[in-house]
């Protein structure tokens, strides 16, 4: 099962799925970095990159957001977890799932936004992990979603996860 984004940019409109654009530093980034380390593939959970950019020159606390809108048999849990193998709390929002459509073999249109929780060092770009699941340390209080909303909200891009030739976090271009 994929968890294909359908951006949405700042004017609204949609973008293909994982077309996302993080910037101009952002984009050149995306392309080289690790996400090997995140793939949870041999556990049997199928792994998505969630890839966000920090321009800034502080750490970036707040909420990471996937727009996603796919075909599904059944609406699943997700869960999110750090570059270091850390479950993050994570959320569904906005989450609508259609009726079935036969012409797609029986399946539902599911279309959410994931919000996680992101600590993104400055001046870099970060993948978190996404599988199917709840696992242990993805809820949080209302409140602590509250408070790291205070942060502000990033939009994440999606993307495989695969060998690359920068770290995971690594520092954007000067």
């Amino acid at each position: 099962m994929s968890l294909r984004d359908r951006a949405v940019n700042r004017r609204g409109t949609k973008a293909k799925p994982g077309t996302q654009r993080l910037g101009a530093k952002g984009d050149a980034v995306r392309e080289l970095l690790d996400t090997s380390g995140l793939d949870q593939s041999a556990r049997g959970l199928p792994t998505k990159a969630l890839i966000l950019v920090n321009e800034g020159e502080i750490v970036w606390r707040g909420v990471g957001a996937l727009h996603a809108d796919f075909f599904i048999a059944d609406a699943l849990p997700v869960a999110v977890f750090d570059p270091a193998g850390n479950v993050v709390p994570s959320r569904l929002v906005q989450e609508t799932l259609g009726p079935r459509d036969e012409a797609r073999g029986g399946k539902r249109r599911w279309r959410f936004v994931l919000e996680f929780f992101v600590d993104i060092p400055a001046h870099s770009a970060i993948a978190y992990g996404a599988v199917f699941g709840d696992l242990p340390g993805s809820h949080a209080s209302a409140r602590a979603w509250e408070l790291r909303r205070l942060g502000g909200i990033k939009d994440a891009t999606e993307a495989e996860c695969r060998a690359g030739s920068l770290p995971n976090p690594a520092p954007l271009p000067r």
